[in-house]
């Protein structure tokens, strides 16, 4: 037996070639803290009953991946059902991409009353799907404490390149 880039391998004398040990097994692949969720959005889909084959299975499914997200997946995305988010596929991939890599994000953000544009300096944290709609954690400079910002009014986001440590910083004496 031999083995190339960790994959084990041995000489076939009947057929003169070379093929894998029948007791390899390939690692499952793992998904990426942007690629987690949008599966589990689209395999939220499934549940409307459209008549597609396996659709019941798919349906079992996506219901696991969701309650037991994969890997270090948990500590990117909260808890609750997926829902839908149309239209926030780019912002949500660069909002997993800044929490992952601990990148300072600037946001342009509707506030709730009076509803005002507001220019933020955000560290964020996680993402949470909470009251039917998706929001980043993240500690805000202009507030000085952890927020909640719903993706839905936030009308620009910029992942500038500094790094931040996971920790929000000490608040001020």
């Amino acid at each position: 037996m031999f083995e190339l880039g960790h994959i084990p391998y041995c000489h076939d004398p009947e057929t003169g070639g070379y093929r894998i040990s029948r007791h390899f097994f390939l690692p499952p692949a793992s998904p990426t803290p942007a690629e987690s969720p949008a599966a589990l959005m689209m395999t939220s889909r499934l549940r409307s009953p459209i008549g597609l084959p396996l659709m019941g299975r798919a349906a079992r499914e996506a219901m696991k991946a969701e309650c037991a997200p994969p890997g270090g997946i948990r500590d990117y995305i909260g808890g609750g059902s997926v829902g839908r988010r149309d239209g926030f596929d780019g912002m949500f991939e660069r909002l997993t991409s800044a929490i992952a890599v601990r990148r300072v994000c600037k946001l342009v953000y509707i506030t709730n009353a009076p509803q005002e544009h507001v220019h933020l300096t955000v560290l964020p944290l996680g993402l949470v799907f909470a009251g039917r709609a998706w929001h980043v954690l993240a500690w805000s400079v202009l507030h000085q404490e952890i927020r909640r910002f719903k993706l839905g009014r936030i009308r620009k986001l910029t992942v500038i390149d500094e790094v931040f440590w996971p920790a929000a910083p000490a608040r001020p004496g």
